[in-house]
């Protein structure tokens, strides 16, 4: 087992190796992480076989949590397998795995930037929109293992939890808990702001297994999974479930009525 003292320091340093980290096409026979077209008749389960990993590390890092919704043309991002002499084995056909009571939503909004490739750099968590000064809560009971400031990621807190979990809240335009503070799941650690490499306010959250990024949209209820388009939408505007918008009563000349 990896201990704290190690794991920390190792998570701050994969955190400082995603930014900006450019990923090549895919080269099946080295190994390496990279891009891969769907053909006809293939599956997800399919995939993860050829490429010597499993469909959950597939799934996770092109949100599929649909595999029905895998067709043709599809280009889907396939990180870096073990390689076809690997010893460990692996079961190709589990179904995928869902935690959805694992953590709770850390702040109320929409996200804006999915877990996985964007723009053909690593993207290890979601961004999540909300306005400057937002309360950020703890997504689970956990201990507060790192408070400060990184490159890229501004204002940034990690919260270790039970089975080697670790999630991370960045961007912040503040830190309210301290360093070594056991933190209740709802719990108010942070505000929303717009630190380090951030066009916008929002919040950057990651969920870690050790080292190892996981997509947080696996981890958390679906209910509150309101995904927000990055460009504006020329269709009328729709409104959000348990809000009421009145309509404006006007006269036969077309004038708003008092």
């Amino acid at each position: 087992m990896i201990h704290l003292r190690v794991l920390v320091p190792l998570i701050m340093l994969m955190l400082v190796a995603c930014t900006g980290r450019q990923i090549p096409k895919y080269n099946a026979k080295a190994g390496k992480g990279g891009y891969h077209t769907v053909k006809p008749g293939e599956t997800l389960w399919e995939i993860a076989r050829n490429n010597h990993i499993t469909a959950q590390q597939i799934a996770e890092w092109n949100n599929i949590q649909d595999p029905d919704k895998v067709s043709a043309g599809m280009r889907i991002y396939i990180p870096k397998g073990r390689g076809a002499g690997s010893r460990k084995q692996k079961r190709y056909d589990a179904p995928l795995a869902f935690d959805r009571e694992r953590f709770q939503w850390p702040v109320k909004g929409y996200v804006i930037s999915g877990f996985g490739m964007r723009d053909g750099s690593r993207h290890d968590g979601v961004d999540i929109k909300a306005s400057s000064g937002s309360p950020i809560y703890a997504a689970g009971d956990g201990d507060v293992v790192y408070v400060g400031s990184l490159r890229g990621y501004g204002n940034l807190i990690i919260i270790r939890h039970a089975d080697r979990y670790y999630t991370t809240y960045a961007h912040n335009s503040k830190n309210i808990v301290k360093l070594g503070e056991h933190v209740k799941a709802g719990e108010l650690i942070a505000l929303v702001g717009a630190t380090g490499r951030a066009t916008g306010p929002h919040l950057h959250f990651e969920v870690r297994v050790g080292a190892t990024a996981r997509n947080p949209l696996f981890f958390m209820p679906t209910e509150n999974n309101a995904t927000a388009s990055a460009k504006k939408s020329n269709s009328s505007p729709r409104v959000r479930k348990g809000h009421y918008t009145p309509k404006k009563k006007v006269d036969k000349r077309g004038r708003r009525r008092r």
